[in-house]
């Protein structure tokens, strides 16, 4: 363990599933951010994430009741709407967010990706949550998701991740305090760490952030050697959403505000773009039958257990 955390910020890690959060949130708790309780964390590995997945319970519980609260769910999320505080507030979310949030007076990290998707709800309780972004090539995620035990179509897994990324820019852009890829953060682990940790103003050194890494991570580095990038163009416009979001992720990495600022004035022109909502409302038609077929499952799966 290293590094010392800067008391009173509550860092949330959000980006789309099966984008390499469980790898980030793993990587800072064992750089010094505390996450909780560790008995909260669901933290049992399995074959698609075999050293956990660093979530927390209550986290996830918390945006799951959000999101059946308006009508949505982690793989069909939905817009923060007119009238969602109300229903929000009613159904005591904001108070229950509220001492979820105040459990640790210095502050804590927490991740469940779905937060992502609830960004309104929780800057509403708290507006200086800080947010650590991962993205990921939108192909790689749509292939994780296929690749699951409950399986998404590659238009539902493109839809969800052009969704999830979309929520993250419109609603956290200005609490984003570092950025980073899942490509970068295979191919460079100790220089992507790093970047983050001077965000936070916490002091490392690349001896001990290697050390760290060969102790208690796995990466796998062949992760994307299945993925068909030709497959990309034919959805042009979520090719133009992933090369701004790597501009913007690239802008934070150079610490040039000027920049950053321009990136990402870029990014939240093009997801209010006519052609990128046209385009985001065709792609979730074509994946209504594996939305169906996802409701049924987990209808079931609630009905029986």
């Amino acid at each position: 363990m290293f590094g010392l955390r800067k008391k009173g910020n509550t860092v949330a890690i959000v980006g789309c599933h099966r984008s390499g959060t469980s790898i980030l949130a793993q990587l800072l708790y064992f750089s010094g951010f505390n996450m909780r309780d560790s008995k909260r964390l669901l933290v049992e590995a399995d074959q698609e994430n075999p050293t956990g997945y660093w979530e927390d319970r209550d986290a996830q519980n918390l945006n799951n009741r959000a999101l059946e609260t308006l009508g949505g769910s982690w793989y069909r999320p939905v817009l923060f709407v007119d009238g969602w505080a109300i229903k929000c507030k009613e159904a005591g979310l904001l108070s229950d967010i509220s001492d979820f949030l105040g459990t640790n007076r210095n502050g804590f990290l927490f991740k469940d990706p779905r937060t992502t998707v609830c960004l309104p709800l929780w800057l509403m309780v708290n507006p200086k949550i800080r947010l650590v972004y991962i993205i990921r090539n939108p192909i790689s995620v749509a292939n994780s998701l296929y690749s699951r035990r409950v399986s998404l179509s590659c238009e539902h897994g493109l839809w969800l991740w052009a969704m999830y990324n979309c929520c993250c820019i419109k609603d956290g852009a200005y609490n984003i305090a570092a950025m980073t890829s899942y490509e970068a953060l295979v191919s460079n682990p100790v220089h992507e760490l790093g970047n983050i940790l001077s965000a936070f103003q916490i002091k490392y050194s690349n001896d001990k952030i290697e050390r760290s890494i060969a102790d208690h991570l796995i990466i796998k580095k062949n992760m994307n050697a299945k993925v068909d990038t030709c497959y990309l163009s034919r959805f042009k416009w979520l090719e133009e959403f992933w090369y701004l979001l790597e501009n913007v992720s690239n802008a934070y990495k150079i610490e040039c505000e000027a920049g950053l600022g321009r990136e990402r004035k870029k990014v939240e022109q093009y997801i209010g773009s006519a052609y990128f909502k046209n385009n985001l409302t065709q792609l979730e038609e074509e994946a209504q039958a594996s939305f169906c077929r996802l409701y049924e499952i987990t209808s079931s799966l609630k009905k029986n257990g």
